[in-house]
């Protein structure tokens, strides 16, 4: 609660969700829910809002690329603009930038994750001849620990965030990696 309260102070500033797990057991060991859960109606903001992630999200793209066979040391085209194909996205070409427009180049796949490059992460995802797609991106996220639906089949965008996910899902997805991909499932509290 101080963590959130000291970000976010005015009651005109947003609501805010916060969730620590212990990645070895899966222990929740705080959780806020926002402000709005001492009203009436107590919805937690942690276990059942549905925000898109963003560029966090990214780390799926990447956990199912390094599963693929993809180098971190592989370089991609970053140009500040790019166009996917219809072909890789379900019939719908998907135009997209990098969040800095003069960001633009050649980068590892390393570096383009220290950097967050949208450009690379999207063609990335839709590398069918690495076996890459947004459904197989869907089942790494599903594997770690997101449950919320991701869409059928999952959008192009899905790399940069664009479906709507849980602070508590994310948590326990990146909890899951950190517990070296062995996911242990969210418990709130434990009897003694």
């Amino acid at each position: 609660d101080a963590a959130v309260r000291e970000a976010l102070q005015e009651p005109t500033d947003p609501e805010a969700a916060l969730v620590a797990i212990d990645p070895a057991n899966g222990e929740i060991l705080a959780m806020v829910g926002g402000r709005s859960y001492t009203k009436p109606g107590q919805f937690n903001l942690a276990t059942q809002g549905s925000r898109q992630a963003g560029s966090a999200f990214k780390m799926f793209t990447l956990a199912t690329a390094l599963k693929q066979g993809i180098s971190l040391n592989s370089y991609w085209p970053g140009p500040s603009t790019i166009t996917i194909p219809s072909t890789d996205c379900g019939g719908v070409s998907w135009t997209l930038s990098n969040a800095d427009p003069g960001e633009a180049g050649y980068f590892s796949l390393a570096s383009a994750t220290a950097h967050s490059v949208n450009t690379v992460f999207a063609q990335v995802e839709t590398n069918e001849g690495a076996g890459m797609s947004p459904s197989k991106v869907a089942a790494m996220a599903d594997r770690l620990g997101i449950e919320s639906p991701l869409g059928n089949p999952p959008p192009c965008s899905l790399t940069l965030g664009s479906q709507g996910v849980s602070p508590l899902e994310m948590t326990v997805a990146y909890a899951t990696i950190a517990n070296q991909g062995t996911y242990e499932s969210p418990t709130a509290v434990t009897l003694t």
